[in-house]
């Protein structure tokens, strides 16, 4: 992700550490935001974002607390995430790369 884009998550969400990373692409901040803001509106005491990363073509986001309602909002994220390109945001679908990796991309940066 992008500095613009995890500098403004950072900043405006109090779930992260110093000097966090996300380890994805810039096309699925908007689906990083939105589940920002619900776990926000969720009000949990100390919630803390450990990571948020690509895996197997899906966006995984760790956190410390395992409360059913926290769950259920990483799953419902991670289950979005498989039709959005990672690379821009636009609709995807998941591939598989020649190299066997697993990736949501769009048709045109499918390409790239």
């Amino acid at each position: 992700m992008n500095q613009e884009h995890a500098a403004y998550l950072t900043k405006n969400f109090s779930f992260f550490k110093k000097d966090f990373n996300f380890e994805c692409g810039d096309g699925w901040f908007e689906l990083i935001k939105n589940l920002l803001e619900k776990l926000q509106a969720l009000n949990i005491p100390n919630l803390c974002i450990l990571q948020v990363k690509e895996k197997f073509g899906a966006l995984v986001v760790y956190s410390d607390k395992e409360l059913p309602h926290v769950r259920t909002l990483l799953f419902t994220a991670c289950k979005a995430s498989l039709v959005i390109c990672e690379i821009c945001g636009e609709t995807g679908r998941l591939v598989i790369e020649q190299s066997m990796r697993y990736k949501t991309r769009c048709t045109k940066c499918q390409q790239l």
